[in-house]
């Protein structure tokens, strides 16, 4: 009976170590399925950023087209200003002229009148 007594104590003290073991498994698994839930999280996050990287990609790529379709263009119309550029210089300097000769005509002819 003594040794049925023993062998009782040996597996009581056996089942004790083994709930502490549960114990800690089942600790390790709620960590577990934490750490899970936080990587689908970053998961998706990197999912929706690289469509959204791809979305910017293909506006880009269509922007290129669209500048590289009217460069030539472009071109050919700074081409034309800077040809010009002189003779519009050279017109709006005639325009602030005469302006400045009209200005100076009326405050001369003021100063006839007010002088009377």
């Amino acid at each position: 009976m003594e040794h049925l007594s023993s062998r009782m104590d040996t597996l009581a003290h056996r089942m004790e170590g083994m709930e502490g073991v549960l114990r800690n498994l089942a600790s390790a698994i709620e960590r577990l399925a934490r750490l899970e839930e936080r990587h689908i999280a970053t998961a998706e996050g990197l999912g929706r950023a690289f469509k959204a990287i791809e979305a910017l990609e293909a506006r880009l790529k269509e922007d290129i087209e669209q500048v590289e379709k009217h460069a030539d263009k472009l071109g050919e119309r700074l081409e034309v200003l800077e040809r010009h550029a002189p003779v519009h210089s050279m017109a709006s300097g005639m325009v602030f002229k005469a302006a400045t000769h009209v200005v100076t005509a009326v405050v001369g002819a003021l100063l006839v009148l007010v002088l009377k």
